[in-house]
């Protein structure tokens, strides 16, 4: 999966011929496929941004440049000409130190395979609360690493407090004798309706050159700085899934994204500018991509205010020219090399309905079953089933093709009740004359 629909991916790499070489064209092409699920989300992002910025100037990627770097464009404008590495930033490494989505799926799968309800049980991690201030250590769980979880969590005792529960039905405890302080606590409680799981947030930072933005903006001016040019400056940094480039910091108790990049900048004369761009949501809970935006926010160093007008006109126009996300980024680490299906999504008026076209594929072809679809699709069997009842046969079969989706509808429109399923009648103006 991607955070842009593979369709729009692909017109951006065909549009891109014009300023790629066949080999950097190779490169792009054999990232987005690849198996490292960073490395394919950056290259995403950088090919959307490479083929917006062509679309409001000139882009030269990878510019002959003194030094011994590569810099991923060099963009003119009448506003200005800037070196710009496009990067993106995510929560993996602070998730792999902090694994608790992984014990999260590890204690529902080892629960159910006990013959009980995950939905009766709930999952807290403490953490290192008490310790956290400005300046102070990381925010940190008090659990054991994912290879550890069987010698330390899921032990003898475990499985004797799920028969305790099983045998008892009342609510009980867990609480796993941990090598370093014990911070994990698995209860039972059986009028709970849902799974829940609750933690010290982690990815919160106390100190700005202590977080995955700081890291990023850092590794990029060190190349930036290699190139000895005189050029304006910039690094883009996008969203691949990280809470901290979207967060507000809160003054005197730790910082957001705006603190990060100032000091940042701060600290760094020869960078002009850095733009962040971030897959955002309007909380408005409507189904598919509707509810997703593309936001960007620019910061100019004070040392480059002669940048102002070229960095305005990259914030506001680099967003304006990309397709609207089909989903976040966090989905989009996904391997699947499908985009996002309609399935379950659809529309029925009189005698028409709408589904997914690959659906259809799916279930004609196997792929899919036809008691999932069932299943999952329960309106609309229900309706096609009405009108097979009804007597009515398929009228009119048509494609509404969606080009900047992954998916198009398929609208199956319905006759009147015809005599060849349905019972036979002396028709409308028959009846009428007698």
């Amino acid at each position: 999966m991607a955070i842009f629909s593979r369709r729009n991916i692909a017109r951006a790499l065909l549009a891109n011929r014009k300023f790629l070489t066949k080999k950097q064209l190779r490169q792009h092409v054999a990232h987005l496929n690849g198996i490292d699920e960073i490395r394919r989300v950056t290259a995403e992002w950088e090919l959307m941004l490479l083929n917006a910025l062509d679309k409001v100037g000139t882009v030269v990627h990878e510019p002959q440049v003194s030094g011994p770097t590569r810099i991923d464009a060099q963009f003119i404008h009448e506003t200005g000409t800037a070196l710009i590495e496009i990067t993106s930033v995510s929560d993996r490494g602070l998730d792999e130190a902090n694994p608790i989505g992984q014990l999260s799926e590890e204690l529902m799968r080892r629960v159910q395979e006990a013959g009980l309800d995950p939905n009766h049980f709930s999952l807290d991690v403490e953490g290192n609360f008490h310790e956290l201030r400005l300046g102070g250590p990381r925010a940190r769980l008090y659990m054991p690493q994912s290879h550890q979880f069987a010698e330390q969590i899921f032990t003898d005792a475990f499985y004797r407090f799920l028969e305790e529960a099983r045998a008892s039905g009342i609510p009980c405890t867990f609480r796993p004798s941990l090598v370093e302080k014990q911070g994990v606590i698995i209860s039972f409680k059986p009028k709970q309706t849902f799974f829940s799981c609750g933690h010290l947030d982690y990815t919160v930072p106390f100190a700005v050159d202590d977080n995955p933005v700081h890291f990023r903006l850092s590794e990029k001016a060190e190349q930036l700085e290699r190139t000895q040019s005189q050029e304006w400056k910039g690094i883009v940094i996008c969203d691949g899934g990280s809470s901290v480039l979207r967060r507000q910091g809160r003054r005197g108790m730790d910082f957001g994204a705006d603190d990060i990049i100032s000091a940042f900048l701060a600290r760094n004369d020869s960078i002009a500018f850095v733009l962040t761009i971030v897959v955002a949501s309007d909380h408005s809970g409507r189904l598919g991509p509707d509810h997703l935006t593309v936001v960007s926010k620019s910061y100019l160093s004070q040392r480059h205010p002669d940048a102002a007008p070229l960095v305005q006109f990259l914030q506001v126009n680099l967003c304006a020219n990309l397709p609207t996300p089909e989903t976040t980024p966090i989905n989009a680490y996904s391997l699947d090399d499908h985009g996002k299906s309609f399935y379950g999504g659809g529309r029925m008026a009189g005698t028409t309905i709408q589904i997914s076209a690959r659906t259809v594929l799916e279930v004609l072809s196997g792929q899919t079953s036809q008691g999932n679809y069932i299943r999952d699709n329960q309106m609309f069997s229900a309706q096609f089933d009405r009108f097979l009842r009804e007597g009515r046969l398929l009228e009119q079969v048509s494609v509404e093709s969606c080009q900047n989706r992954d998916d198009d509808w398929i609208v199956f429109r319905f006759s009147e009740t015809d005599p060849a399923i349905g019972k036979f009648s002396r028709g409308r103006s028959e009846r009428q004359s007698a």
